[in-house]
Parts: structure tokens; sequence; C-alpha cells
């Protein structure tokens, strides 16, 4: 195993934005700024680590998320996170999202980036997604598509985040660290 440094894994400082100051501000007086919102438990995945059952089909409606949304709203959310499961699992993800900006949230959506074709990248970008986080598990891929139970899952997430970043849309890089990929900290860094 290669061993790194800790100094090798730490986080980049930052100045504090604009978005660190309004979530103050909002916290100040009480308010959400943020919210990770879970529109469905359900994922074609079976990753070894995972604690969802994906058994559920009981989902809000559309209709009912977008009551939600207009809570939040209402509330002054800023920041709007879609997850899952696998969110794009749901047939009107792609509603949700448009109803996400259409009350005026920054997305970011947690995804396996399994579904991201071509048009959806499109679609991510058209609406400005803020981000979009992709579950990569290791740099090998034969380590990924082990820890997904799926193969070609490596290489749809790789072609997920390439499509995504040709269209200029942010791109964050998740990883569960466990004893099936702990060798693969230096191949995924």
């Amino acid at each position: 195993m290669t061993t790194a440094s800790p100094a090798t894994f730490a986080p980049a400082t930052r100045s504090v934005g604009a978005f660190e100051h309004l979530a103050r501000a909002g916290r100040a007086l009480g308010l959400p700024t943020s919210v990770v919102f879970q529109v469905t438990d359900r994922c074609h995945y079976d990753c070894i680590h995972c604690y969802e059952t994906h058994a559920g089909t009981n989902e809000l409606s559309l209709s009912e998320i977008e009551r939600i949304l207009d809570e939040l709203a209402d509330l002054g959310v800023l920041l709007l996170t879609i997850t899952g499961g696998e969110p794009f699992i749901r047939r009107d993800a792609d509603d949700i999202l448009r109803a996400a900006r259409a009350r005026g949230f920054s997305v970011r959506v947690k995804t396996t980036g399994h579904f991201i074709d071509e048009p959806r990248a499109d679609l991510l970008a058209a609406l400005g997604a803020m981000q979009v986080d992709l579950s990569l598990f290791a740099g090998d891929p034969r380590v990924h598509d082990g820890i997904t139970r799926i193969e070609g899952s490596w290489e749809r997430t790789i072609t997920a985040a390439r499509r995504l970043r040709a269209r200029g849309v942010a791109v964050r890089l998740n990883a569960t660290v466990m004893h099936a990929n702990v060798e693969e900290l230096v191949a995924l860094k």
C-alpha cells in the first residue's frame, strides 16, 4: 500500500465567498440556506458499502415535490442538492431539476453519473447546475465496478464527468473510503 502524507490530502484553503456570508446571515435569523432533498431511495447499483434498501417505490409525486420546493423557496433556501438513491432513476428527474431552477435555487446534483447522456448533460448545463457530484470509488475500473457491482460503471462515471466538464458544468468526484478501495487513494487523487 502506498501511504500518502496527511498534507497530501489536506483541503485547499479558500476565502469566504458570498454563499458563506449568506449562510451565516440565514443561520443568525434561524433560516435554512441549504437543503439536501432525497427524491428517491431507489438505485440500480448495489454498492457494497451502501446502507439504503433501494426497494421503496413510495415516492413523492412531482406535484408534491413542487409544493415542497415552493415552501423551501418561501423560506429563503438558496442551495438545493438533489440526491437519492440515484435521482435520475426517476422518470421525472429532469422535471424536478427544471422546477428547482424555476424557483431560483442554485442546484447541485449527487449521482452515479450512469444516466448522464448527451441530452441530460446539455440540460444540466442549460439549467446552470452549480455542481454535479459523481461517485467514483477507484482509479482502477475493476475495483470501482467491483464496489458498485455493475460492470462498466467506472466508464459511465468518467464519461459523465467528461460530458459535464465539456459543457462547463462543475464536477466533484466523491469517494467513500473503505477496505475495498483504500489501495486506490493515490490513483483516485
